[in-house]
């Protein structure tokens, strides 16, 4: 799986997780890591996975997260607002 520098250039901004082959197959106890592309290489993807943490990765062990569907989606919804309005902000 992965994914190529070429899609990496074309996903700048974009939302991706660290995943190596090893735990893909669950032979590490390490787990996915979130992230997010700020540039791409000639052969690494620079990737913040934190306010402090950028990192050169392998573009191969990156994937994008799996689309959620409209339902979901809309429940992600509900619970924002419900929380906004249990602040006050609603």
């Amino acid at each position: 799986m992965g994914i190529t520098l070429e899609q990496a250039r074309e996903a700048v901004g974009r939302s991706v997780v660290y995943t190596t082959n090893a735990m893909r197959t669950g032979r590490t106890a390490y787990r996915p890591e979130d992230g997010t592309i700020e540039r791409v290489g000639a052969e690494y993807v620079h990737v913040r996975y934190s306010a402090t943490k950028i990192a050169a990765t392998r573009p191969e062990d990156l994937d994008f997260p799996a689309p959620i569907d409209a339902e979901e989606q809309a429940d992600r919804m509900l619970d924002a607002r419900e929380a906004l309005r249990s602040m006050g902000g609603l």
